[in-house]
């Protein structure tokens, strides 16, 4: 009870009429009635949408083009040959969530890059957009 007076709350059972207090005034004013609160939500979700939609995944200038498959564990099958996922290989899926090498769909069109000893370090599954260029 201190505490709601030092804040400076009132509580309804304190009062005589609990119910008209309850009634009549809100002991939390909804964010929904402040006048300038929704308006400036309303242009902020409206920033990060369109934030959330102009990002372009970022690919490599020296990546290579070719379709995949997943053989076994870690070796795909990459144009016809077969190659080797490295140590913590990344394979993002058209949407660029990170995909485990068995749920590659066979013969998907890639961009891929290969490391110093000529593993498969990171691959991207090219969506519609990306495969026209």
């Amino acid at each position: 009870m201190l505490l709601a007076a030092a804040w400076g709350l009132r509580l309804p059972m304190l009062e005589s009429n609990a119910s008209e207090a309850l009634v009549s005034r809100p002991l939390i004013r909804p964010i929904c009635r402040l006048p300038i609160r929704r308006p400036l939500a309303a242009v902020l979700v409206l920033c990060l949408v369109g934030l959330a939609h102009a990002q372009l995944r970022a690919l490599p200038a020296d990546a290579r083009l070719g379709k995949i498959r997943h053989v076994q564990e870690m070796i795909v099958q990459i144009d016809g040959k077969l190659a080797r996922l490295s140590r913590g290989a990344q394979v993002r899926d058209a949407h660029n969530r990170i995909l485990v090498p068995t749920a590659i769909p066979a013969g998907s069109l890639i961009r891929y890059t290969l490391n110093a000893q000529g593993e498969v370090s990171a691959v991207w599954i090219l969506s519609a957009q990306e495969a026209r260029r």
